[in-house]
């Protein structure tokens, strides 16, 4: 739920979550690893998408295209372990 409040710019107002969800939100929405990796959650959401209705959707990713959209998001989370950004 962070990552789309984060994508999508959605003000305090608009989010459906009790007091206690909001507060954790909010802190997420303050850490720079959700915000580093929230670009590549909005990309694999997308590719999911894709699979999980076998292109049946509006400007389907190609295969060649979903699986090197795909290799450059594991390259960067796996960069960013590597790093230790994930795990600090």
């Amino acid at each position: 739920m962070s990552f789309t409040i984060y994508n999508g710019n959605i003000v305090r107002e608009e989010w459906i979550c009790t007091e206690e969800q909001a507060k954790v939100i909010e802190k997420l929405l303050n850490n720079e690893l959700l915000k580093s990796l929230a670009s590549t959650f909005l990309v694999t959401t997308t590719l999911r998408n894709d699979y999980n209705h076998a292109g049946m959707r509006n400007n389907p990713a190609k295969q060649n295209k979903f699986q090197i959209k795909l290799k450059e998001r594991l390259d960067t989370i796996f960069s960013m372990i590597e790093n230790k950004e994930i795990c600090s």
